[in-house]
C-alpha cells in the first residue's frame, strides 16, 4: 500500500452499555441493554484515507454516541484484515484506497469458498468490508453447481444515504466480476 493515514475508534469507557456486554443473550438487538454497544464494537472499524487533512476531519464522534474515532499511526498486526476505505464512492481518492482493501476481501472469500465447496445449494461464504462508515456484505451463494454473489449495503448508525450505498454496490459488483473472471468458473454478481 502507498502511504496511508488511519483513524481507529475508540469507545467511551464510561459507557452505560459495558456493563450489559457480559451479559448478552445470543439474540440480541440494537435496543437490548449492551446490544447498541455491541454492535458498534462489531460494526466500526480502523479506516484508511490517503490524506493526513481527510483522516483527521474524519475524526471525532460517530453517530454512535459511545465511539469516537481517533488517528493511529499504524494498524495493529491483528486487525489489518479488518481495514475499511474512509471515502465514499464520490471521492477522488475511493478508488485507491478501497483497492488494496477490496483485493484482500475478495481473496479472503475465495479461500472460505474453496474451502466450503459447492455441493449444496444456498450460502456458501461472506465476507464483509467497510466504506465510508457502511458495511457492505458479499456473499457467494451456491445454485445448482453454479455460484452467484449478493451484495448488500447496511448503514446501522451512520446516516443512511440509499443512492451512495445503491452506486457502491453496483460498482462493487462491477468490481467483484473483473476481480473473479480469471478466477472462478461459473459466476455472477447480483
Amino acid at each position: 500500500m502507498n502511504k496511508m493515514y488511519f483513524a481507529q475508534p475508540l469507545f467511551r469507557a464510561a459507557s452505560p452499555d459495558f456493563k450489559h456486554l457480559a451479559n448478552l443473550p445470543a439474540q440480541f438487538t440494537i435496543d437490548t441493554p449492551g446490544g447498541s454497544l455491541a454492535g458498534a464494537i462489531q460494526y466500526y472499524t480502523i479506516e484508511a484515507y490517503g490524506r493526513e487533512t481527510d483522516r483527521d476531519a474524519a475524526c471525532g464522534m460517530t453517530a454512535h454516541p459511545d465511539i469516537k474515532f481517533v488517528p493511529i499511526a499504524a494498524v495493529p498486526a491483528a486487525e489489518i484484515d479488518q481495514i475499511g476505505c474512509g471515502y465514499a464512492i464520490n471521492h477522488p481518492l475511493f478508488e485507491k484506497i478501497l483497492d488494496p482493501i477490496f483485493s484482500g476481501s475478495i481473496e479472503r472469500l475465495i479461500d472460505n469458498i474453496r474451502c466450503a465447496g459447492r455441493s449444496a445449494d444456498g450460502p456458501i461464504a461472506m465476507e464483509s468490508m467497510s466504506i465510508a462508515r457502511t458495511r457492505y456484505i458479499i456473499e457467494a451463494i451456491a445454485d445448482r453447481g453454479h455460484l452467484k454473489f449478493g451484495i448488500e449495503g447496511v448503514a446501522v448508525f451512520e446516516r443512511d444515504d440509499r443512492r451512495t450505498i445503491n452506486a457502491t454496490c453496483a460498482f462493487l459488483k462491477d468490481r467483484l466480476n473483473l476481480h473473479l473472471s480469471p478466477t472462478l468458473p461459473k459466476r455472477r454478481a447480483h
